[in-house]
């Protein structure tokens, strides 16, 4: 009642309810109070914690994160992904309330939550974000914090507003259809820079952190990967800045406003047409809604034009919102698909590969931007080491790979094996430890210190992961319709090391959107009413409430 229903605390002493639940307390000899049940939340939360604690332990994991407003509370929301059994598994870390929305301190939140958990940083294999700069740099800062080299304004972006890039967009999420779109609060900073500014600066900045690489020798494995969905928003927008569109949606939007007036509705009715939902500026999606629903409302405007001249728009604006409307069919479709929680990356380039092509056979100046927008970003959007490596292991998509891009993909493969090898040779070394102080051989301990040095075995470790990936790249290309985890459960006795690496980078979230969903949880608990709710509590209750969710999924 109180965590999935969102009812407050005292609502378990609320007159109605206690005539109804008392006989069955007393039957039972149990009386609830407020304060015992938000004892019992805290107890549940730790126990959930300290489950998802051992769940994990110590293997790679992957992280999503992002921040929304709530009653002038600024939240950041930060979910941990990876494979079990064969399953994508999601849970909920936190729901923190924070200060600042700055790098540093965001970086640092995440290193507390990380600590709560007992899960080591070295151990997150990858990052997913939106395209907002404090947050690319938040991961970039994870990255290299264990660094010898200093990463100052050399190396970073120091000015935080470099694209915020519309960070006040919200990634769509199917929703019933309401009366009204409500236009969620801003998130972020307003401040921005065009978008080929910004690209500059990003190519320089990827530039230097190569550079910092090379310097340390590449060794963490955390990459970043921003959210599909996040991207493919952005890039619908760009299309959507131009004036010409601007201008026929503005006319399109005010008929939608007078066809929604409640003098309209009786008029509506009779012709059996609905009214049209108002769109929200920063949800393109609620914009296509709009038109779809104008569009079938055109024969009417046309009817009633003569009475009502506001209503009126010619043969050529009709003719346009159309092409807008087919133009942007395709991406509204692969919104839609990226909403699923449990994407792959090769399902994601699928998704993003199909709007493309689909897009393009509409061949109207609309779509062609469209195309054109869409290839711009999707450079950033797929240009991660740990985004190649998964898509190297789906064997359905990785012929999309050119030869620069496997060679990327198997580096980092290599370097995650390196890392799985010495944390193998650590636990033994630990094991060792407890019989060699009982038997204090030191030519024993010498000689693993040795063999800890020598590099043969690694390089022939090494080699064999290559020569695997060799023959896996080899064999045919498996349907698009199978399931990767259904294909590697077919291939891990033949490829058992790369079955080893598949279990950790097919776990990478491609979207944020169960972020997203956990933001829509707190609006949910976080009402009106209960807009002071202690920080603590609140996020105590999310993670009780998302784990139960997620579980029954």
């Amino acid at each position: 009642m109180i965590t999935l229903n969102g009812r407050p605390f005292k609502s378990i002493e609320d007159s109605g309810f206690r005539k109804v639940a008392d006989p069955l307390f007393k039957a039972i000899n149990f009386i609830p109070n407020a304060e015992m049940i938000r004892e019992n939340l805290i107890a549940r939360a730790i126990y959930i914690r300290q489950l998802i604690s051992n769940e994990i332990k110590d293997n790679f994991f992957c992280l999503k994160i992002d921040s929304a407003t709530r009653h002038d509370r600024n939240i950041l929301g930060i979910n941990v992904q990876y494979i079990k059994n064969s399953k994508i598994v999601i849970r909920t870390l936190a729901i923190t309330e924070i200060d600042s929305s700055k790098s540093v301190d965001l970086k640092n939140i995440v290193l507390n939550v990380l600590e709560r958990y007992n899960l080591k940083t070295e151990k997150i294999f990858s990052i997913t974000t939106d395209n907002g700069a404090n947050m690319l740099k938040t991961v970039t800062l994870l990255k290299y914090m264990e660094c010898d080299v200093e990463i100052n304004n050399q190396f970073l972006i120091d000015n935080e507003s470099i694209e915020k890039d519309h960070d006040d967009v919200v990634v769509e999420e199917e929703e019933e259809e309401d009366d009204e779109y409500e236009e969620e609060e801003e998130n972020g900073s307003e401040n921005s820079v065009e978008d080929d500014d910004y690209n500059d600066v990003l190519n320089i900045v990827n530039d230097d952190l190569n550079i910092i690489d090379y310097i340390i020798g590449g060794t963490n494995i955390l990459s970043g990967m921003r959210c599909a969905a996040h991207t493919l928003q952005l890039s619908i927008l760009d299309v959507l800045k131009n004036n010409c569109i601007l201008k026929i949606l503005s006319k399109a939007r005010s008929i939608v406003k007078i066809l929604r007036r409640p003098n309209m509705q009786t008029s509506l009715k009779n012709l059996k047409t609905k009214k049209p939902p108002i769109d929200c500026f920063t949800r393109w999606g609620s914009t296509f809604n709009m038109i779809e629903g104008l569009l079938q409302c055109q024969h009417f405007c046309e009817l009633m034009a003569p009475q009502n001249k506001l209503i009126f728009m010619n043969n050529e604006s009709w003719s346009k919102l159309k092409d807008l409307y087919r133009a942007l069919e395709p991406a509204k479709i692969a919104c839609t698909k990226l909403q699923s929680e449990v994407l792959t990356p090769g399902d994601t380039i699928a998704i993003w590969k199909k709007c493309i092509l689909n897009t393009k056979k509409i061949n109207n100046n609309l779509s062609n931007k469209i195309v054109e927008c869409m290839e711009h970003r999707q450079i950033l959007l797929f240009d991660s080491d740990c985004f190649l490596s998964a898509l190297l292991l789906d064997t359905r998509y990785n012929v999309l790979l050119t030869n620069f891009e496997i060679i990327r993909a198997k580096t980092h493969l290599v370097n995650l094996w390196k890392l799985i090898e010495n944390d193998n040779f650590t636990s033994t070394s630990q094991v060792s430890t407890l019989s060699e102080s009982f038997h204090s051989d030191y030519l024993e301990l010498e000689l693993r210190q040795y063999e800890k040095n020598n590099t043969r075995e690694v390089l022939n470790e090494n080699q064999a992961l290559e020569d695997e990936i060799e023959k896996f790249l080899q064999k045919p290309r498996d349907k698009q319709n199978e399931s990767i985890m259904d294909v590697w459960d077919k291939y891990k006795m033949k490829y058992p090391k790369l079955y080893i690496l598949s279990v950790i980078v097919l776990a990478l979230p491609t979207t944020q959107v169960t972020v997203e969903r956990l933001f829509s949880s707190v609006k949910f608990i976080l009402s009106d009413q209960r807009a002071r709710l202690n920080k603590n509590i609140l996020d105590d209750l999310m993670v009780v409430r998302q784990y139960h969710l997620f579980n029954k999924k």
